[in-house]
């Protein structure tokens, strides 16, 4: 079994409220989420952190849901030089990313990566989408934006924080292009907190909460509201901030997930029309379709793509 700091350091979420100031919380960190991500794109560490944070970002959006299993896409355009990311998240925890440019690579801080742009959030549910909205992204930082997006779409008092923490990869000879600054950095951690105010949060509650939170990291928040349940750990607790208690309303971890499949596959390739398709296959003898987050390769023959486009 995990001892507690250990399972503080693998992927998991924690959300609940703290009933004295009227305020519900979620605590995040998806380390191995934004690896894979990281290792299935073939991507630098600082793009890893971006992955990590975009979809750390897009699971607190759908966390409003908590009746219904919702999944949530935050699409960023900017100036910079990962210039799109995608991802995913849905309320059980499963996500996915992707970005236009893996190979990018940049110095300086890590949100130059992608700079200003326009931010945009869809909702969906039975894979039908039910919302969408985009906003124009300052270079201030992904939680920031977040942040303002949320106080203008929803109307809620929101404090959110997003953070990736890096240390010195002990292989690391100069040459493997990892990190913000390419000096073979590796991600550490990639956390988050958000804060939002319930019905009745007055003035003195949300100073309270602006007090509590500080300038603390993710991190430490992290180990201020959570406490082991007991000396083997295993499963989280309720602490006690600032003499409020906590109360825990669900934990749970995030895996990496890509649901493409070759049903969706055939949709897109119907889109791009007949004839077109139709010559690719017979130009090189099949149509080939990369997943662009799982990198899962499709092949349809000529025989299957006329077969995908009878009885339309």
């Amino acid at each position: 079994m995990q001892t507690f700091e250990q399972e503080l350091q693998s992927n998991f979420f924690t959300t609940g409220i703290i009933p004295d100031l009227n305020f519900r919380f979620v605590l995040a960190r998806n380390n191995s989420a934004a690896a894979e991500a990281a290792e299935r794109l073939g991507t630098s560490s600082a793009l890893e952190a971006l992955l990590g944070e975009t979809m750390l970002a897009a699971f607190f959006l759908v966390t409003h849901s908590v009746k219904t299993k919702d999944t949530v896409s935050l699409h960023l355009e900017g100036s910079g030089p990962a210039h799109r990311i995608i991802a995913f998240a849905d309320t059980d925890g499963a996500m996915r990313a992707t970005t236009a440019r893996p190979t990018a690579v940049w110095d300086g801080d890590l949100w130059q990566g992608v700079g200003s742009g326009i931010l945009r959030v869809n909702r969906w549910r039975d894979d039908q989408q039910s919302y969408s909205s985009a906003v124009e992204m300052r270079d201030v930082g992904l939680g920031k934006n977040l942040q303002e997006f949320i106080a203008r779409s929803d109307q809620i008092q929101t404090f959110l924080r997003l953070e990736t923490s890096f240390e010195n990869s002990p292989q690391s000879n100069g040459e493997t292009g990892r990190g913000a600054d390419g000096q073979g950095k590796v991600v550490r951690n990639v956390s988050g907190f958000m804060f939002q105010a319930l019905p009745g949060a007055g003035a003195d509650e949300i100073d309270e909460i602006l007090n509590m939170i500080g300038e603390r990291t993710p991190d430490e928040m992290i180990t201020a509201l959570l406490q082991p349940a007991d000396e083997a750990g295993g499963t989280f607790r309720p602490g006690t901030v600032a003499s409020h208690p906590v109360k825990i309303l669900k934990n749970g971890s995030f895996h990496y997930h890509c649901d493409c499949n070759l049903e969706k596959v055939s949709k897109v390739l119907y889109l791009m029309g007949r004839e077109s398709i139709s010559d690719l296959a017979q130009e090189n003898g099949c149509v080939e379709v990369f997943c662009e987050f799982c990198k899962k390769r499709y092949e349809l023959s000529p025989a299957e793509v006329d077969e995908l486009f009878l009885d339309r």
